[in-house]
């Protein structure tokens, strides 16, 4: 419902692997992506394209990779995620290139 600000509130906000996409019909520059997790283990890359996911459980899961201006890793198949097992306290899963 929007404010007398031009403040938005959505609820309620429900997890989904897919990102929703906010933009402004008059400024197409102002535009957002929201992700929402059922769990606190995500992450954003830094300027070199490195991440950590600290303090993760041990066990097999499911990685998402994704771009804004490309999608996910290995395209529609990667919207399923990548299957990683997490066997001790540091995975390092090499590199994971994103083409245009």
């Amino acid at each position: 419902m929007p404010s007398r600000t031009g403040e938005y509130t959505f609820e309620p906000l429900i997890a989904d692997r897919l990102p929703m996409m906010i933009n402004c019909s008059v400024h197409p520059a102002m535009s957002a992506v929201v992700r929402v997790f059922e769990h606190g283990y995500f992450a954003l890359t830094d300027v070199d394209g490195a991440f950590v996911i600290k303090d993760a459980p041990i066990g097999t899961f499911r990685i998402f990779i994704w771009h804004e201006a490309i999608g996910y890793l290995d395209g529609k198949r990667g919207s399923t995620g990548k299957v990683i097992p997490l066997t001790r306290k540091i995975t390092d899963l090499g590199t994971l290139s994103l083409s245009p």
